[in-house]
């Protein structure tokens, strides 16, 4: 990549970043389990169990789950698995009310992007229980996983990225459940954990996102990746005007220092 590009682009990125802090009484953080799309060789989508979101400001969490809706339905899942879908209806039919109530709101999301997972997922899933999805709108999303990489270059954390991050951060882990253990909670009809683990994915997504903001996020990223200071950078300035060229590099190393110190 263009050393110059990643610069601007990581720049920008920041200030995106800080933007959201600065809205963040309207912003909601958002995550949702789900049985495993990946073992699914029938051709129809995996069903919903757990959707919660949590407000970046306040903290505040709302939380969708499935138990919950058995639990007032006087169902056990475990022995009616029959009446899952009329729950899971009742679950995203409140989660689209949700929705309609925050449209106005921004929707902070790690990697919800498609429809294998993501918003559209949720869509598709309410329509083939024959329901009416409310859309988030496209420029109210912001995906803080695509962000962190466009921050901290995209080998900041080995993969599961979530789980190494917090783990680099010293975040408490405790219920929290990677997406093969989450798969066997599903089929294990654990919904409970299902449920924990979606609320604390939420809490840690806020926390990432505010230790980034801090600048005291521990990651892999080296120097020139963590702040975008590369030789070649100077480089692509210098061989422009020399005015632009020194107004550049003193915009750049007043924003590398502000954010070392």
């Amino acid at each position: 990549m263009n050393e110059l590009y990643r610069f601007l682009q990581q720049r920008e990125s920041r200030k995106r970043l800080s933007k959201l802090f600065d809205i963040s009484d309207t912003v909601l953080v958002i995550h949702y389990s789900c049985e495993s799309f990946f073992k699914r060789n029938d051709g129809f989508s995996p069903k919903i169990a757990s959707i919660s979101i949590r407000n970046l400001s306040n903290g505040t969490s709302t939380s969708f789950s499935i138990h919950h809706y058995a639990e007032r339905e006087g169902v056990d899942l475990a022995i009616k698995s029959d009446e899952y879908e009329y729950l899971e209806y009742k679950l995203l039919f409140d989660y689209f009310n949700f929705v309609r109530n925050h449209l106005g709101f921004t929707w902070a999301h790690w990697n919800m992007r498609n429809i294998n997972y993501g918003f559209q997922a949720l869509e598709h899933r309410f329509r083939v229980l024959r329901g009416e999805p409310v859309l988030v709108p496209d420029t109210r999303k912001i995906d803080l996983a695509d962000l962190m990489q466009r921050i901290y270059g995209p080998e900041y954390a080995q993969k599961p990225v979530l789980v190494n991050v917090c783990k680099m951060n010293n975040i408490e882990s405790e219920f929290f459940l990677a997406g093969s253990e989450e798969a066997k909670a599903f089929d294990a009809h654990e919904y409970m954990k299902l449920h924990q683990s979606t609320l604390k994915k939420v809490d840690f997504i806020s926390y990432i996102a505010e230790y980034a903001l801090q600048n005291k996020l521990k990651t892999k990223a080296n120097f020139f990746n963590r702040y975008g200071l590369h030789p070649r950078v100077l480089i692509e300035i210098v061989k422009q005007h020399w005015i632009v060229s020194a107004l550049a590099m003193i915009a750049m190393i007043l924003g590398i220092l502000r954010f070392v110190s």
